[in-house]
């Protein structure tokens, strides 16, 4: 699968969590990701003279904004590939909650004295490396529980 039809694929799909998505297909919407990411950072900087200090700046709100839940279906098919369940990827949607006003005071007063922190961040990025490995393995060579293999369909 080219860029062009992974892009294309991932447009017609943008609300679809039911079925499967191949490594290319995924691996290519995440690089064009990247490049619109880095766009926004760009007009940030330079249209509104604002930089990653600021917080979560306007243009980039935008992306994450219009993104969220095309790129939560498309991970939720990629997740179906390898046969799980596209509910995995929730934890790392966590990271979402240091946006939240007053989370950071929680966390230095609460979690960090009792070191659960620590913990919970190494889990995390274990978590992290779990879900990144079943990201690039190749998918289930016959059908799952989610259909067939996006692969090897023919038509």
């Amino acid at each position: 699968m080219n860029m062009y039809s992974a892009l294309r694929s991932f447009i017609d799909q943008w609300a679809n969590f039911q079925t499967r998505s191949r490594r290319s297909e995924f691996w290519w919407v995440q690089f064009a990701y990247i490049m619109v990411t880095a766009v926004a950072i760009s007009l940030d900087y330079s249209v509104l003279g604002l930089s990653a200090e600021d917080g979560l700046t306007p243009f980039i709100l935008l992306v994450e904004v219009v993104t969220l839940i095309p790129m939560a279906a498309l991970m939720a098919r990629r997740l179906h590939d390898v046969g799980l369940t596209g509910w995995a990827q929730l934890p790392l949607y966590l990271t979402y909650i240091s946006y939240i006003p007053g989370y950071d005071d929680f966390i230095v007063s609460g979690l960090a004295k009792s070191g659960a922190e620590l913990v919970l961040a190494v889990l995390y990025w274990a978590y992290f490396v779990w879900i990144l490995y079943n990201l690039v393995k190749d998918g289930d060579r016959w059908a799952n529980r989610y259909g067939a293999n996006p692969k090897y369909k023919r038509g």
